[in-house]
């Protein structure tokens, strides 16, 4: 995958509001179908809590434990007037815990398997990490795991490492299309035979030099999916 250039991908994405004009190519992209929460931008996806920001497909069972946790036994998660607190201002997703956590946890082995053991629900998740962010030109490295089996992983013809929560997403968002020029109907821009499943419970990044890595099993399975037991 190149090197990104141009914004941090939280500043474009879920940070700087005030400016909008900006490049990057990393993107992550998030429709939602709003389980927790009014349709509104502070709850949109993806969603920034401190250092993290996160988009999340799935449903959390213990959300509200991890908020009456921090509002209640840790202050030192969202001290007043810091920016931690300010992000938990309005925001009505259980996805915000996942931010919370990681936060706390980090975003090495260790932290995910923390945070993936904590935290109760489906979760197919990915976030960057600002305290990876190494300078002003480059963003963050994007991590993915899931604990169910709808996670899915593909290569462009031009190498660009691509996932979506669900392969026929893929199929559709990279398949035939019709140019808005009106020229000939392109084909698929994926490389032939590389769209495969995610290993249920495996911390993937995707870095900028050497692609998409496996750094290994984080977490456990979510017992809400029957899929991710086969």
């Amino acid at each position: 995958m190149p090197s990104v250039a141009g914004p941090l991908l939280v500043e474009a994405l879920a940070g700087s509001r005030d400016h909008r004009d900006y490049t990057a190519d990393a993107w992550m992209v998030h429709t939602r179908f709003a389980t927790h929460g009014a349709n509104n931008e502070k709850n949109a996806h993806p969603m920034r809590f401190g250092n993290i920001t996160v988009m999340h497909n799935g449903v959390l069972s213990n959300d509200q434990m991890i908020r009456d946790y921090a509002e209640n036994d840790e202050p030192s998660w969202h001290p007043e007037g810091s920016r931690e607190a300010a992000d938990m201002v309005g925001n009505e997703t259980d996805s915000l815990a996942i931010a919370m956590m990681l936060n706390y946890t980090g975003s090495d082995n260790e932290g995910v398997d923390l945070a993936g053991r904590v935290l109760s629900g489906t979760m197919r998740i990915a976030w960057v990490d600002e305290r990876e962010k190494v300078s002003d030109a480059l963003s963050p490295r994007i991590h993915l795991w899931s604990n169910t089996s709808d996670l899915w992983f593909a290569e462009t013809e031009n190498g660009n490492v691509v996932w979506a929560s669900e392969k026929y997403i893929l199929e559709q968002a990279f398949g035939d299309f019709e140019p808005d020029d009106g020229g000939r109907k392109r084909g698929t821009i994926l490389k032939k035979g590389s769209i495969f499943p995610a290993q249920v419970g495996a911390h993937y990044v995707i870095d900028y030099d050497f692609g998409l890595i496996n750094l290994g099993l984080c977490g456990e399975i979510s017992t809400d999916d029957k899929d991710a037991w086969k």
